[in-house]
Formats: C-alpha cells, sequence, structure tokens
C-alpha cells in the first residue's frame, strides 16, 4: 500500500514539474513578443488594462499566466495563441542552465546577439558571476 503512495506521490510530483516547465516557456515566450513587437513593458501592461509590475511577474514565471490572459496578451502583441506556447517536442526549461546550449543551438543569429547582451549585462552583477579561480 505504500509503494502505491510513493507512486502517486511522484506521479503528482513529475505532472507539476510539467505545469511549470510549460508556464516558464510560455513566460518566455511572451517576453521575446514583447520585444519583438518593439513594445516596452509599460505599453504591453497599458493595453492589458493591467500594471507594468504584473507583466514583470508574467515574463519572470512568477504569475501563473491563465487561458484568458493569454488570449489578451496574445491579441495585445498581434500574434497567434499558439505563438505563445511551447511545441511538444521543445526542450524542459532546467533550473541548473545545463540545457543552455541547446537553447542557444535554437536561437536565430539575432536571438544570439541578444543573448549575448543578456549575458554582458549579467556579469556586471556580482551575485550572478561566477567567482574567479584563483
Amino acid at each position: 500500500m505504500g509503494g502505491t503512495r510513493k507512486k502517486t506521490q511522484t506521479k503528482k510530483r513529475n505532472v507539476k514539474a510539467a505545469h511549470e516547465d510549460v508556464d516558464a516557456l510560455v513566460a518566455v515566450r511572451v517576453r521575446a513578443a514583447r520585444l519583438r513587437a518593439g513594445l516596452s513593458k509599460a505599453r504591453l501592461a497599458e493595453r492589458l488594462g493591467v500594471s507594468a509590475d504584473q507583466i514583470s511577474l508574467y515574463e519572470e514565471g512568477r504569475s501563473e499566466i491563465g487561458a484568458g490572459v493569454l488570449v489578451r496578451l496574445a491579441a495585445a502583441l498581434d500574434v497567434n495563441v499558439i505563438d505563445l506556447l511551447p511545441a511538444q517536442d521543445e526542450p524542459r526549461v532546467r533550473d541548473d542552465g545545463g540545457d543552455l546550449p541547446l537553447l542557444v543551438a535554437r536561437l536565430s543569429e539575432e536571438g544570439k546577439v541578444l543573448l549575448a547582451r543578456v549575458a554582458r549585462v549579467f556579469l556586471h552583477e556580482p551575485a550572478l558571476r561566477q567567482p574567479r579561480p584563483r
């Protein structure tokens, strides 16, 4: 009987992790669509009738995006809802960054340039830098 409970708990954890992966990928896609549209967070927030802080929460994956909000986001960004959803074969998000090379390989040249810019900004934040070897 205890084995069945453990299997159920493991399955629930796996389902929760899969949902969190989808949420994280949607958040990344929303941000990318906003940037492609040339919109600031404030402008997108205005179109949605929410605060710029709420847009930040969506893009950082700290606020779940419900179906209704997703439809409104797609309209505000002038994209199809499907464009904000991950493909079934899209790799899962890993918190340890181990999937970074795979993700970078899938970027366009423009995406790689933008990612390099972001990385350079992060390097100016001491909390985000790895300590230098001595």
